[in-house]
């Protein structure tokens, strides 16, 4: 299964509520596609990483970036 996550607000509450649902995806076994602002991708990743999953990373610009 894919899940998609955009958005952009990063407030604490927001990225509280990323990093709780990005760990359940993970934990699923799910492909995770993220997009939106750096500062929720990377919470995202990092709660995704943590729990062994995969995710694609989309951010606005034209840098590359790996993690």
């Amino acid at each position: 299964m894919i899940f998609i996550v955009m958005g952009s607000g990063a407030t604490s509450t927001n990225l509280k509520n990323v990093c709780k649902l990005t760990q359940l995806i993970a934990q699923q076994s799910w492909l995770l596609l993220m997009g939106g602002q750096h500062q929720s991708v990377n919470t995202g990743s990092k709660a995704v990483k943590s729990a062994n999953g995969l995710t694609i990373d989309i951010l606005p610009g034209n840098s590359l970036i790996c993690l």
